[in-house]
């Protein structure tokens, strides 16, 4: 703001203060002035403050009286009105002149720090310091460069002496020393696939990702189910894309929706794949989504296992215990109306005794009642023919030639 301005400001702050208005309110009516008028409103409410010199009625009449029998002493009786009346006129223009010059030296003061605050930024240049070239470090060491410096001649009447610096001489060619710059992979979004390294973690929408393989134990004629399924924080979940097979290592692709609110409701998801039998091996199962970049949410492992083609046949329930295929018959004289006394369903139970026991549930019977399971491993299967609600546990009915082995 130019001085002008801020002059013509002040002076009007100064008639509002004298008004009995506030500071704030003067800074008020000009904000974009506020913070140069602050120290100088300031400054004159201290200025204001200051006690105004007073002569009590006692000191006027004792000096009046002092002066009026020094003049009577002095026995002049001509022009005695007369100097009686100048003396009166002396006292009040010393009372005056004395009260004029406090003020003036207190606007003096007020004046210099005044202009000592505001200072008078455009018109002193700023002396910086002399720019310092920071050398960056290079490869290629070079050898120093050499100046030569000459003095230019003045116009003056003396002589002038001219400098000239000696270069180095160059003899032989300097050698260039060339330190070779190591190779440092690009980060890829692809993680490592050692199993040896950490996982990176899982993206924050995501709360557990689950991958569920069946059979548990693939051979080289079974098609493979891949179920992948999680909760989500809110309701924003991943979407199946596609899938590969490069090198042992199954790699499923996902991706969240691109414009989708998400709400904060907690959301579960789930999708299933199922691949064509694969070559006897050990396969590595990565699941990643990809938002605004791509991550690895989930990675599991299976291993497909060439079919016996010697040793004793195994019959159906061996088989199926094998494969952890399991047939589980409920107490029905627990259910009333379809619902137990915790009011669970045939289905929640089914659900709730599956995952406690870390198989697959394949299929609900909601008559008679009871479910199907896969993966149970023999311990599962035997610790889930002793739950409460459980009537038998036997191995998935087997058909062979259109006869079972029972």
């Amino acid at each position: 703001m130019k001085r002008d301005e801020l002059d013509d400001i002040l002076e009007a702050c100064l008639r509002y203060l004298q008004n009995g208005e506030s500071l704030e309110s003067c800074l008020a009516r000009y904000p974009e002035a506020a913070e140069d008028l602050r120290p100088l409103l300031h400054t004159a409410q201290l200025i204001q403050s200051v006690p105004h010199p007073r002569t009590s009625s006692a000191a006027k009449e004792a000096g009046l009286a002092k002066m009026l029998a020094t003049i009577d002493s002095a026995r002049q009786p001509e022009g005695w009105g007369r100097i009686r009346q100048l003396g009166e006129i002396t006292m009040k223009i010393t009372f005056r002149f004395a009260l004029m010059l406090l003020v003036g030296v207190i606007v003096l003061t007020w004046s210099v720090s005044f202009w000592q605050q505001a200072g008078q930024p455009d018109e002193v240049p700023e002396i910086l310091p002399p720019a310092v070239e920071t050398p960056m470090a290079t490869d290629t060491l070079l050898p120093p460069r050499v100046n030569t410096a000459t003095a230019s001649p003045l116009p003056t009447d003396k002589p002038t002496t001219m400098f000239t610096s000696t270069p180095v001489p160059q003899t032989t060619p300097t050698p260039t020393l060339t330190v070779p710059t190591p190779t440092v992979p690009l980060p890829t979004s692809q993680p490592a696939t050692d199993d040896n390294l950490p996982l990176p973690p899982p993206v924050a929408q995501n709360d557990g990702t689950t991958i569920t393989v069946g059979p548990a134990r693939p051979t080289t004629i079974d098609a493979i189910e891949i179920i992948v399924a999680g909760t989500a924080r809110c309701s924003a979940v991943p979407a199946y894309q596609s899938y590969k097979i490069d090198d042992n290592v199954i790699q499923i692709e996902g991706r969240m929706p691109q414009s989708m609110v998400c709400a904060a409701v907690e959301t579960s998801w789930e999708f299933k794949l199922t691949l064509d039998p694969l070559p006897v091996g050990e396969y590595r199962i990565e699941f990643f989504v990809t938002d605004k970049t791509r991550e690895l949410w989930g990675r599991t492992s299976i291993t497909v296992a060439p079919m016996p083609t010697s040793g004793p046949t195994m019959t159906c329930d061996e088989r199926l215990r094998a494969e952890g295929q399991y047939i589980i018959l409920l107490d029905a004289a627990l259910f009333v109306d379809g619902t137990t006394e915790n009011g669970e369903t045939i289905s929640q139970v089914a659900e709730r005794l599956t995952t406690k026991h870390e198989g697959m549930l394949v299929f609900v019977w909601e008559s008679l009642p009871g479910f199907a399971s896969r993966n149970l491993s023999p311990d599962a299967a035997d610790a889930l023919a002793k739950e409460l609600e459980v009537y038998s546990v036997d191995p998935d009915i087997c058909v062979q030639a259109g006869f079972s082995d029972e």
